[in-house]
């Protein structure tokens, strides 16, 4: 710690809200067992499963095709189309939002659907898939490929203006989804998920770089059943089922940096996930989604949804901040649900100007350049934690003083410039350094 004098100059400051609000408003009405959203400009589709009651392949009364249906921002049902009878992969379809289509894998195909019309297109796989995914400009698709449950699988990098496979990328057992990411430094990529053994812990996520045409793969991480992947910007979030968490990984490294336990069990694991502003929202089969502060990794709230819910997304365009869950089945069974239920979210993405709304940890000067000071924090506290924006831990031995009117000196003189995050389980606070 540098011995220096120190003059403060308190000023008006801000507080970073700790806790979401975050409540159901209504339920669009779906066929049965709805398992995944996507959004194109202004319309979300939502594809639901095919139910088959007895599993016996053959439509009897209870049973119900797949199908997907679209709505508005404001989730005014646009229409709704039923898809063959069939072995549909709705839960791994992809939407591809530069030409407004829709691709759904039935049976050994992947066919398109026109989202404006709803009419069928063209069938541009037959080779057998269990997922798709497409860069941005849907120039280039990715087409998981498994030859079976116990073998590894591979993803076909196909070209879209012909629907040649231009390279092969080895994958894990049961291939499932991937997903392009480009940083804002320009390096960009594929992230796959393979689920591993059925009963075992083999799962993988790979975390492949493409350069110049040149495919490296920078990383794999194992453990658990590796469900989903959810990118923003720089960070990667992906859902861990039988591990019950969900790592976040830095895709400017490609280092696992933080770990959300879900405190889910057995087979009620989680499931998908979505970032909402600085909070990160997980669906999970115990009926329930769990949100969690991004930073800290701390869990907020665990939200009763009334069904297992399964594909979530962030609408931030409506009247409202609302985060879209589909109810996939029955909560404590199997027995198809239906319908998305609309949750209102009151998720700051900044600072609050009210101190007097929510617990708080003043900092100041915010931004510093060598030194700041909390008024209100515990350092005492075994949960106390300094970590950078994306969630990296920084050690605060020999960088804390305790001053006599209870206030706390943290040295930044060493610490690069950005965002940092400091809490105690209690409260927590945003602050920069700048020079």
């Amino acid at each position: 710690m540098h011995n220096r004098a120190l003059v403060f100059v308190f000023a008006a400051f801000s507080i970073l809200a700790t806790l979401p609000s975050f409540g159901q408003t209504r339920v669009l009405n779906t066929p049965l067992q709805p398992v995944a959203l996507h959004r194109s400009g202004n319309t979300i589709v939502a594809l639901t499963s095919r139910t088959d009651v007895d599993f016996d392949n053959t439509i009897d009364s209870g049973d119900v095709a797949a199908s997907f249906v679209t709505f508005d921002l404001n989730g005014n049902e646009i229409g709704r189309r039923a898809l063959p009878w069939a072995n549909v992969n709705a839960l791994r379809s992809y939407v591809d939002t530069a030409f407004n289509e829709l691709y759904v894998i039935i049976d050994d195909s992947i066919v398109v659907y026109d989202l404006a019309t709803m009419a069928q297109g063209k069938t541009v796989w037959k080779d057998g898939a269990s997922a798709i995914s497409m860069t941005h400009d849907a120039e280039v698709a990715f087409i998981s490929v498994r030859p079976n449950f116990t073998d590894p699988g591979s993803v076909q990098v196909v070209n879209t203006l012909t629907w040649s496979v231009v390279r092969i990328l080895p994958a894990g057992v049961n291939v499932q989804m991937s997903q392009w990411y480009r940083t804002a430094a320009g390096k960009q990529g594929l992230i796959v998920v393979s689920e591993g053994s059925f009963g075992e812990m083999n799962g993988t996520v790979d975390v492949w770089e493409v350069n110049d045409a040149e495919w490296t793969k920078r990383a794999t991480f194992t453990g658990g059943v590796p469900n989903h992947i959810a990118v923003d910007g720089d960070v990667a979030y992906v859902t861990m089922n039988t591990a019950h968490k969900v790592i976040r990984i830095d895709l400017t490294t490609a280092q696992q940096v933080a770990t959300y336990p879900t405190g889910t069990t057995g087979f009620d694991g989680p499931r998908e996930s979505v970032v909402a502003g600085p909070f990160l929202v997980t669906s999970t089969f115990t009926g329930d989604v769990r949100v969690f502060n991004i930073e800290t990794t701390d869990r907020l709230l665990t939200v009763d949804v009334g069904a297992k819910p399964e594909g979530l997304l962030l609408n931030t365009n409506a009247s409202s901040n609302e985060v879209w869950i589909t109810r996939a089945f029955k909560t404590g069974a199997y027995d198809a649900d239906s319908g998305i239920g609309i949750f209102k979210t009151v998720l700051p993405t900044s600072v609050q100007e009210d101190p007097t709304s929510v617990t708080s940890a003043l900092a100041a000067p915010n931004p510093a350049s060598s030194h700041i000071v909390f008024s209100e924090m515990q350092t005492s506290s075994p949960t106390f934690r300094l970590t950078s924006s994306v969630g990296m831990p920084i050690a605060t031995q020999g960088r804390m003083l305790a001053l006599p009117n209870g206030s706390v000196l943290l040295d930044v003189s060493d610490l690069a410039e950005g965002v940092y995050c400091c809490s105690d389980g209690r409260t927590s606070t945003k602050f920069v350094v700048r020079r």
